[in-house]
């Protein structure tokens, strides 16, 4: 038995009505969850340097071998200890989250202890805002307008970062992110929303957006 057994439609609270249909569903890769959200590199980085700076200070200071050992041997374990901790969070993430995309809206069902959908209608979308890596795993943000807001806490990790006043959800982490926004893309303009923006290292992004957009308008 799973708490998501009753979603008639996986990461959808309940059957889509007559006139909508689903264009996309998909998952955060979770170890991009854990590099981008939880910087587990950064941690790893500094965590091997303490370990390193604890054995040079300890040689440095003409400590016994065990008490430079021990201590290493200590920090060693807290640090892999936290940083299997914080995968295990990514992966959890991964695990209860599912973004989805239909002509209408996009859906969004997350949270660890407490699932959640939240909805979001194209009508209360300004813009969309596409952020990828070179292993096409990339963020796809909307920016809403005034009638909705969303309070950060609640959107987190799966809203775009630095934006706290005016939190946008973000669909953190998704596999073949390129794929996912072509289909947003049309969708949107299809809907009327034309503003549209990509940051990222992929050179065919944009070409998929002008795609996206010209196979809309056809």
């Amino acid at each position: 038995m799973s708490e998501f057994d009753f979603e008639p439609i996986p990461g959808l609270p309940a059957e889509l009505p007559a006139n909508e249909h689903l264009l996309w569903q998909g998952k955060p890769e979770w170890h991009a969850v854990a590099r981008k959200v939880f910087h587990i590199r950064a941690i790893g980085a500094y965590c091997g340097a303490m370990v390193l700076w604890r054995i040079g200070a300890g040689w440095a200071a003409h400590q016994s071998l065990h008490t430079v050992g021990s201590s290493a041997l200590w920090l060693s374990g807290l640090a892999l200890g936290s940083i299997g901790f914080l995968a295990l969070v990514a992966r959890l993430i991964a695990a209860t989250t599912v973004y989805s995309i239909t002509n209408r809206r996009v859906a969004m069902r997350f949270g660890l202890a407490i699932p959640i959908t939240l909805n979001v209608p194209f009508r209360i979308i300004e813009a969309a805002w596409m952020h990828g890596d070179p292993h096409d795993c990339g963020d796809i943000a909307l920016q809403l307008n005034a009638e909705r807001r969303i309070a950060y806490l609640h959107l987190w990790p799966h809203a775009r970062p630095w934006r706290v006043n005016q939190p946008q959800p973000m669909l953190r982490c998704v596999p073949n992110a390129s794929v996912a926004s072509q289909i947003l893309v049309a969708a949107l303009a299809s809907a009327g929303v034309s503003r549209f923006s990509s940051e990222t290292q992929q050179p065919a992004v944009d070409d998929v957006v002008s795609d996206a957009r010209e196979s809309a308008a056809a």
